[in-house]
């Protein structure tokens, strides 16, 4: 759980996914209905993914909301993913060298005591093992 209103949370990870909603990457977490997910992942639904990405996904009230912010990426087996979060804001960002952030997206979403941490997970692949070599966690003013 996390004391402040507005935080930055960052992880490496390591992960090739190679089947639809396979994940590794950052969750803020309020319950199963409220969450905000950032990581590579695999969607193959044509129109609003992108194979082997990034995305950005809010949950609200247990349904999707607004954009997945699919972004093809250079890499395709690493990630430096990073939210800020600034009262019920959240911009994730994306690095290919842990230095050099590029912005994804934003979504608004009002949480009550976030938890945060590290997800990875809905793969039935047998060999489909996400590492992370770092996870931090910044308060921020």
């Amino acid at each position: 759980e996390v004391a402040s209103d507005n935080f930055q949370i960052m992880t490496r990870v390591l992960f090739e996914p190679t089947s639809n909603y396979q994940i590794a990457g950052l969750l803020v977490y309020q319950d199963d209905a409220t969450m905000i997910k950032l990581g590579r992942a695999y969607c193959n639904n044509p129109g609003s993914c992108v194979g082997n990405g990034i995305y950005f996904d809010a949950v609200a009230f247990g349904n999707l909301v607004g954009s997945n912010f699919g972004t093809d990426t250079n890499l395709k087996d690493e990630a430096y993913l990073r939210i800020d979060k600034v009262g019920p804001l959240f911009t994730a960002y994306y690095s290919e060298d842990g230095a050099n952030w590029e912005a994804i997206g934003q979504h608004e979403l009002a949480m009550a005591d976030p938890k945060v941490g590290l997800v990875a997970g809905q793969s039935n692949v047998v060999g489909a093992v996400a590492k992370f070599d770092a996870f931090t966690l910044m308060e921020t003013p």
